[in-house]
Parts: C-alpha cells; structure tokens; sequence
C-alpha cells in the first residue's frame, strides 16, 4: 500500500496506472485500471494444480469466474481488467466455444479490453468476429443469477434487452426461456414461443431479446452484441429508415420483425428479403456503415 501511494503521488494524477498482481485492497484509490483475478492459461484448466488446491494458478476458467464475480468493482475504484482474450488457433488449446466464452465474459464485466493475437493470422470469420467487437458499448442493469457453475446474466444495451448463460461447469445445462422471440447472433436463428435451451460445458450462449410490439429488431450480425448497431429506426411511408452507430466495422445484417401484412419497400433505400414466420414477418436487409 505505501509503494502503490508513492508510486501515484510520483507520477501525478495526470497519469494511468494499470495495476497487475496488486493486492486489491492496495489498487483501490492508487490505479486506473486493474486486474482482479487469475491469468488466463493456453488451456481451460490444468489438472495438477486444480489438484493441489493452488488457488492463484493460471487457469481460463478461474479468470472468467474471477471477471463475473468481481464486475462490482468495475468503475468503482478503479476499471476492471479481466486479463486477454483470445481467438487464435495457433499455439493454444481452447476450444472454439472456450474462447467464446472468455470473450463475452470479458466484454460483459471489463472495460479494459487486451488481446493476445496477432489478427493478421485470422482467417475471415475470426476476423469478422473480432470487429464485431467495435465499437465498445456500454452494458447496464447487470443482475447474475448463480447456480453450481451456470450463469444466468440479464443486461441492457440503452433500451435493448440481452440474456447470456455462461457454463463454466462440467454438465450440460438446460433452461427454458420466458415467452417471447429472441435471436441467436452466432447461428442467426430466430427462437420464438417457450423454448428450452442446452448450453454444453463450458459454452455459452447470448440472445438479443425482441420487444413484444408489432414492429421491432429481432437481431443483426454486425456488432458482437445484436441489435446494438441500431441507434433509430424511423417508419415512413413505404421506406424504414434506420440510424446506425458510428464506428462500425462490419457492414450489418439487419432483421426487422413487422406484421405480416407489411407493404414497405426498402430498408435505407434497399430492397430486403421478407421472410414469413407463424405470427409476424422478418425483414432481412443488408446495409452499409455511413
């Protein structure tokens, strides 16, 4: 504590400090920015010192449990830094879901966002994903529900409604979601009605939330987060004019819920695919970044 106080009144408050390995209570009022748990590892576990009960191993899954448990102090005392994420294939043994789930854990509960690859070795869907990512945005309303290992988060992006389940343990796990129509990002299915979905061990699964009106986003694949492009949506005669946020790196797709007896046209101008569900119809539009 009295090193970290030196060190702050050293350098100014004009001055970041990211701290990394500080006892916490330490950090508090002397850093910017700091890490709060353990080191994310090239795997999820690793077995012997799980074992040995070291609680300060690297470990992904410690990292990721150490990022939802501790995202209360996140603009508190300082700004939470949940440790890299990672996309590579290369030089690693996550899974693709792992990695998934470390990165939405990630930009769910940390504001300090650090990647460990080089992204000139990405191929095209890896590279997508990651400017799915940009830009940042701020999440709010963030109640977690809490059960052997399964979490369940519900969040807010402005006025839009999100759940995300993380496993991070060694059982698959189930839930039926409330009514209503959500949107999948990955796999871009729309699930509508009561459903009950699996989320494997270790996966997780986000779902944009659809408002219960006659018209409304159902979800997009552009932003990491769907639906989160769309900053205003404006009806007019035979056009849906949409305002998308600044900073996009992916041009989105967009998928617009209306009734079934829609006679709009264009979508910005566009012509859209219209696809016919029981209830409602989807308008399915690609646009273009301003």
């Amino acid at each position: 504590a009295d090193a970290m106080e030196l060190l702050r009144e050293a350098i100014g408050d004009d001055k970041i400090i990211l701290g990394c390995g500080i006892p916490l209570g330490s950090a508090m009022g002397t850093t910017d920015y700091c890490r709060i748990g353990a080191d994310v590892h090239l795997t999820w576990e690793i077995g012997a010192l799980k074992w040995c009960n070291n609680r300060e191993r690297a470990s992904t899954v410690l990292a990721i449990t150490n990022t939802i448990n501790r995202r209360q102090l996140n603009g508190a005392p300082f700004v939470n830094d949940p440790d890299v994420f990672m996309l590579r294939e290369k030089m690693q043994r996550l899974t693709r879901p792992e990695q998934y789930s470390l990165l939405l854990a990630n930009l769910l509960f940390g504001d300090l966002i650090f990647n460990s690859d080089n992204i000139q070795d990405y191929d095209e869907e890896t590279m997508i994903l990651y400017k799915s990512i940009f830009p940042l945005v701020r999440k709010k309303e963030i109640p977690v529900d809490h059960s052997d290992g399964f979490y369940k988060i519900f969040f807010q992006i402005e006025d839009r409604r999100y759940m995300a389940f993380i496993n991070l343990s060694e059982q698959d796990k189930l839930y039926k979601l409330p009514t209503g129509i959500y949107f999948e990002p990955k796999s871009q299915e729309i699930i509508s009605n009561e459903s009950t979905v699996s989320v494997l061990k270790h996966q997780s699964l986000l779902l944009h939330t659809c408002s219960s009106g006659p018209f409304g986003v159902i979800g997009s694949k552009g932003h990491f987060f769907a639906g989160s492009e769309i900053l205003k949506i404006t009806l007019m005669s035979e056009d849906i004019q949409i305002q998308l946020r600044p900073g996009l790196l992916v041009d989105p797709i967009v998928y617009l819920k209306v009734p079934k007896d829609f006679i709009g046209q264009t979508v910005n101008g566009k012509p859209y695919k219209l696809i016919q569900k029981k209830d409602f119809a989807v308008l399915q539009v690609q646009l273009e970044r301003s």
